[in-house]
């Protein structure tokens, strides 16, 4: 078998969406890289620049034991305790921080700056080219964002404490039954099986 490049249609969109997205957040409680530069190259493409940060990305945690010089779990190789401290820390901030922030953010219209592109597991089921952002009387819908998780949060090397959280171009207005917190891969993955939900979200879609 041999693997193929896949290139997302929604590619420009959803990197156009990151950059709006650090703008709206750096207004609030939650840690966001800060935003450098955004917009379009030479060649076209869309581009999104933001300052770099010291720390662990949740991916690389379990690597190897983060705790300091005689506190350590293991001496050598995985540490799936300090994975759990910091997906615990991750789990705290997301309900303390991340979700009650969201909630205070509302608008009338779906999407954000004009542009609209729905969790994966949507566009796995419906493969219409473009998505048109509905408006509402009310401020009905919530920012939300389908990929938080600890899998996009930095951590702090001997502490594991957040840092703060990044990878925004999953965000949006939308109604809050598109707001997901995907702790692990295979909650990620068993989104595009639950075909009801899906059928669903699509249907507040085009409501």
């Amino acid at each position: 078998m041999r693997g193929e490049w896949i290139i997302d249609p929604f590619v420009k969109e959803l990197v156009q969406i990151e950059a709006s997205a650090l703008k709206l957040l750096s207004e609030t409680k939650i840690k966001v890289p800060k935003l450098i530069d955004s917009g379009l190259d030479e060649n076209g493409l869309a581009f999104v620049e933001t300052e770099l940060w010291g720390g662990l990305p949740g991916s690389r945690v379990r690597e190897e034991c983060r705790m300091p010089d005689g506190e350590k779990h293991v001496d050598t190789g995985e540490c799936t305790l300090c994975e759990e401290k910091a997906w615990a820390n991750a789990k705290s901030y997301i309900t303390n921080v991340v979700l009650p922030e969201f909630e205070k953010l509302r608008s009338n219209t779906m999407g954000l700056d004009g542009k609209l592109v729905p969790p994966p597991w949507v566009r796995y089921h419906d493969k219409r080219p473009t998505w048109v952002p509905k408006t509402s009387d009310t401020d009905r819908y919530v920012f939300c964002n389908w990929d938080v998780g600890p899998h996009n949060m930095m951590f702090e090397d001997g502490t594991l404490e957040v840092i703060g959280a990044y990878d925004w171009e999953g965000a949006g207005f939308l109604p809050p039954e598109f707001q997901f917190v995907n702790i692990s891969r295979q909650e990620f993955d068993a989104q595009f099986e639950d075909v009801p939900k899906v059928r669903r979200l699509i249907e507040l879609l085009d409501a």
